[in-house]
């Protein structure tokens, strides 16, 4: 495994921090680039050291396991989920969700129980 140079690591905390601070405005990677003067070529070259991955399929799997733990709370319609993971239109969200977890939003919304809420018994 390749080590990262500390202001590497520091530079990819920064990058991670702003690619989960608001997933309603999805972000390039041309964008991240130019945020923060890197190369795409070594921003590429990072994210495939440290994560194993495209940048691109990071930033999928961070979109989409936020979609899924929204589905799962049940707080959200899937149009709502859409837009907070920085989907513009619906049927791409759920054409996308779908390759990514092999069923439609509903479908896993309806195979996942919500988590328990936590208290003291008599509460």
């Amino acid at each position: 495994m390749t080590r990262l140079h500390p202001h590497d690591s520091e530079l990819m905390a920064r990058i991670i921090d702003k690619l989960n601070q608001d997933l309603r405005y999805p972000l390039s990677l041309g964008m991240l680039t130019t945020e923060f003067a890197l190369s795409a070529t070594r921003l590429k070259k990072l994210f495939k050291i440290l994560h194993d991955q495209t940048f691109y399929q990071y930033y999928t799997q961070l979109r989409m396991e936020a979609a899924a733990d929204m589905l799962i709370k049940r707080e959200k319609t899937i149009d709502e989920i859409a837009f907070f993971t920085g989907f513009t239109s619906i049927s791409t969200f759920c054409r996308r969700f779908r390759q990514y977890y092999g069923v439609k939003p509903i479908q896993y919304r309806n195979n996942h129980t919500p988590p328990k809420a936590v208290g003291l018994a008599g509460e």
